[in-house]
């Protein structure tokens, strides 16, 4: 099974911390090895937007889990964030754990 979440700058009912909300996906997504750091606070992109996808096995477990950012000078596109997230997941799920 797959789910996405998507959160973004203009969306109607996005979270009232919705930064907040990014950057701590920029973090998740840093040390799950899917961002790379380019030396001190220099790997923090001004994201507008973020897409999560998270695929479950039958059991109903958490295999993998992959991140797409919108730049802030990008349109936020939910198919494109869909693709790119859900292409890091499946790399993540193959990956073995530990």
């Amino acid at each position: 099974m797959v789910k996405f979440h998507h959160c973004f700058r203009d969306m109607a009912n996005r979270p009232r911390n919705w930064k907040a909300f990014i950057d701590a996906q920029i973090l998740l997504a840093f040390r799950a090895g899917q961002i790379r750091s380019y030396g001190p606070s220099a790997w923090l992109p001004a994201a507008s937007g973020v897409t999560v996808c998270v695929l479950y096995d039958d059991a109903g477990q958490e295999v993998g889990r992959g991140y797409a950012f919108c730049s802030a000078k990008d349109q936020f596109c939910r198919c494109t964030g869909r693709r790119i997230a859900e292409g890091r997941a499946r790399a993540a799920a193959k990956q073995p754990k530990g």
